[in-house]
C-alpha cells in the first residue's frame, strides 16, 4: 500500500507521468533481475532453468527471460496507468479483490492437480489479515 501512495504522489504531486514512473522502475528491477539470473547462470549454468532431465541452452533462458520482462513491462505500465486514474485507496482495494479471487480460484481449479493449491486455514487467515488491513488503510485514507 505504501508503494500505491508514494507513487500516487510523484505522479500527481512530482508530475511524472505513469510511462516514465513504470519504465523507471522497471528498468531498475530488471537490472537487478538480470544481474541475479547472470550470476546463476555463470555459477551453475542454464541447466539450472532446465527440468532435472531436459537440456536448455543460454539462449533459449535469454529469450525467454526478454519475453517475461515484456510482460512484465506491460503490466506496469497498465498498473501505472490505473493507479493515475483511480488513485492509492482505490488501487489497494482492487489488490485485495485480485487477491481473494486468485486464492479462490487456486482452489476450484488447481487443488485437484497440486496439494500447495488447497484450501488450509492459514491460507485463508492470511487472506483475511491482508484483506482486513487493505480495507483499513482504505478507510483511514479517507
Amino acid at each position: 500500500a505504501g508503494m500505491f501512495v508514494f507513487s500516487e504522489r510523484a505522479m500527481r504531486l512530482g508530475g511524472l507521468h505513469p510511462f516514465l514512473l513504470s519504465s523507471g522502475m522497471g528498468a531498475a528491477e530488471t537490472a537487478a533481475l538480470a544481474a541475479w539470473n547472470g550470476a546463476l547462470l555463470s555459477r551453475h549454468g542454464p541447466q539450472l532453468y532446465a527440468p532435472h532431465d531436459g537440456e536448455v541452452e543460454t539462449g533459449t533462458v535469454a529469450l525467454l527471460y526478454a519475453g517475461l520482462t515484456l510482460v512484465n513491462a506491460m503490466h506496469a505500465l497498465v498498473f501505472f496507468e490505473l493507479l493515475d486514474r483511480i488513485g492509492a485507496v482505490s488501487s489497494a482495494v482492487m489488490k485485495g479483490v485480485q487477491l481473494v479471487l486468485v486464492f479462490a480460484f487456486s482452489v476450484l481449479f488447481f487443488c485437484r492437480y497440486q496439494a500447495s493449491q488447497c484450501f488450509s486455514w492459514l491460507k485463508a487467515i492470511g487472506v483475511a489479515t491482508v484483506v482486513a488491513g487493505l480495507l483499513t488503510y482504505a478507510a483511514g485514507a479517507r
